[in-house]
């Protein structure tokens, strides 16, 4: 009998823990990619969180975005922002982070041409 209890406990001890299955951004789109200096871009990143088996688990993601040059104002939804061009000419990188509750993040990174 204690081995039938050990061995209901470790099941249930397995099944419970669950595995954090990180965030995918499937695409990261900045509108328009081609810009003048003042220029605003709106960007958007599609993320999504499958956590197979533990489904049940509401992964609520959080959006960082990050820029080198110009400025970015993020949606309070976090999946879209805008960019504004900085006055110089040349190619800007802009970048997301996703990142679940667990800490598991995706990243993805787009050019958008200042001419």
């Amino acid at each position: 009998m204690p081995k039938q209890i050990f061995s209901l406990f470790i099941s249930f001890f397995l099944l419970s823990c669950g595995y954090n299955h990180e965030p995918i951004i499937q695409s990261l789109i900045a509108d328009p990619e081609v810009v003048e200096p003042g220029g605003i871009v709106i960007l958007t990143c599609n993320a999504s969180d499958d956590e197979g088996a533990d489904s049940h688990k509401d992964d609520n993601l959080t959006y960082t975005w990050d820029a080198a040059a110009g400025t970015i104002l993020q949606d309070y939804g976090g999946s879209t922002a805008s960019w504004t061009a900085p006055a110089i000419l040349g190619i800007f990188s802009i970048s997301c982070i996703v990142e679940d509750p667990d800490h598991g993040t995706d990243i993805a990174m787009v050019n958008v041409t200042v001419q």
